[in-house]
Order: C-alpha cells, then sequence, then structure tokens
C-alpha cells in the first residue's frame, strides 16, 4: 500500500493500523489502498499415477490361464487370476490363502455389486486406466465402497478425488445421502462427507422429497435426526446468515 505523502507507507496490518495512522496525521493527505486478490481451486489431485504394463493387458484381454473369477449381483462370473486380486487386495489375499471358502472354491462372491462394477474393478486390477470423467456418480460410489470394503488403496483414493471434484448439481439427492452416511464416520473421506453436507445443506426442499431420506426416517429416526441437527448447525453457525432456508411443507 503507499500513501501520496513525502514518504510511502507500506504494510499496514489491516483496517485499525490504518485508522490509527490517519489519526496521527496533523495535516490533510490524500491515500490510496492497493489490493490484490489471489484465487485457488480446491480440487483434490491423485498421489498415485498407475503405469500400463503390456503383460497384466494380455492376462486380462485374453484371460490366460484364469484361475479364479468373480460372482456379481447378477450371477454373472467374471473371470480373473488369483494372483492379481492378491497383489492389490491384502482382503482378498486372505480369503484366497487362509483356509476360508474362497480358498476351495476359487470363487469370490461379490453379490452386492452390480456386473457394472465388478468389471470395472477388474479392468483397474489389471491396471487399465479407468476413465472417471464419463463415469456416474453411482458408479463411483459403489466403486469407493467396493475399494473400502477390499482395502485397495489407491482406488480408493481414485474415487474420493472423482467424486470430491464432480459439481454438486451432477449429485442426486439419494446419491448425496448414499456418500454421506458412508464416508461420515471414516476420517479418510472426511472431504466427502463435507461436501455432501455442503450439498444438502443448500438443498432442504429436495433433501425432504427424496426416497432416500423417507426411507431413513422410517427405518433409522435417530439417523434422520441427528443428519437434520448437524445441518441446523452448519446454517446458524454461518456468520452472515441471517434466516434459515425455506423449506417448503
Amino acid at each position: 500500500m503507499e500513501m501520496n505523502i513525502t514518504k510511502p507507507v507500506e504494510n499496514f496490518d489491516g483496517a485499525v493500523a490504518i485508522v490509527d495512522f490517519l489519526k496521527a496525521q496533523t495535516t490533510p493527505i490524500n491515500y490510496y489502498i492497493h489490493t490484490t486478490i489471489f484465487l485457488e481451486w480446491s480440487d483434490l489431485k491423485m498421489n498415485t499415477i498407475r503405469e500400463p504394463c503390456a503383460v497384466l493387458d494380455l492376462l486380462f484381454s485374453e484371460k490366460l490361464l484364469a484361475d479364479c473369477c468373480i460372482v456379481t449381483s447378477n450371477k454373472t462370473e467374471v473371470s480373473c487370476h488369483r494372483c492379481i486380486l492378491a497383489a492389490n487386495s491384502n482382503v482378498i489375499r486372505t480369503m484366497l490363502t487362509n483356509g476360508m471358502q474362497e480358498t476351495q472354491t476359487n470363487r469370490i462372491e461379490m453379490t452386492d455389486v452390480s456386473e457394472e462394477v465388478v468389471n470395472l474393478l477388474v479392468a483397474y486390477l489389471y491396471g487399465r486406466v479407468m476413465d472417471t470423467e464419463e463415469m456416474k456418480e453411482e458408479i463411483a460410489f459403489d466403486l469407493l465402497c467396493t475399494a473400502h470394503k477390499y482395502n485397495i488403496k489407491p482406488l480408493e483414493e481414485l474415487m474420493v478425488v472423482t467424486l470430491f471434484n464432480r459439481p454438486n448439481d451432477s449429485f442426486s439427492m439419494n446419491t448425496v445421502l448414499d456418500v454421506y452416511f458412508f464416508t461420515k464416520n471414516i476420517e479418510d473421506f472426511n472431504v466427502l462427507s463435507e461436501k455432501m453436507l455442503k450439498i444438502l445443506k443448500g438443498s432442504p426442499n429436495q433433501l425432504l422429497a427424496s426416497s432416500a431420506f423417507q426411507d431413513i426416517m422410517e427405518k433409522t429416526p435417530n439417523e434422520a435426526t441427528k443428519l437434520a441437527l448437524k445441518l441446523l448447525q452448519l446454517v446458524i453457525g454461518e456468520p452472515n446468515t441471517r434466516a434459515l432456508p425455506a423449506i417448503e411443507i
């Protein structure tokens, strides 16, 4: 900052310092305030870069000597290799090596996961590049849940980044609620739970009308109450808030 006096004066610490300076002057002066604004994007970025591998690509595309399969929600069997699954997931490695049912059958039951999601998961484990730009938010969420269940950390990170960087208006309210309740108690997913809360806070009418929230109120009313209180705290805690968002009843 520079003032139009004999000697430039710089580095004022806020408005209070400026007022104190002016009060100390005995003659009228002209002064100018110069400001600089810095804009920063809050998008997350991947820390891990995956490189393609010709051998893995061959194993994936031709299923060469495949020795196990993953059973999807519609009972489809997706062929794969035990060693590839075990190398990517310590959970699956335990399932395949510690005398569990999967050790005997070489079948991994993922009956809560759709065939589409399993195919994307397997392709990722074989080193295929995942197209997250065109991926639906619901698919990204299912991949996040599956990666967390089987402790596939790089895929977890990729899905957190993918969901966090999506525009708020690209999410359905049901998906917002699914993501929030899944991530709210997992420290590594705090950025996602906070993002979902902001979406919910700004869309009270859509929240009340969503089938997912109606289901939560019916089956787990305590969770619905906790969420409502959390949103109320966020609204009241905003220093510039003059009124609560309008809610249609």
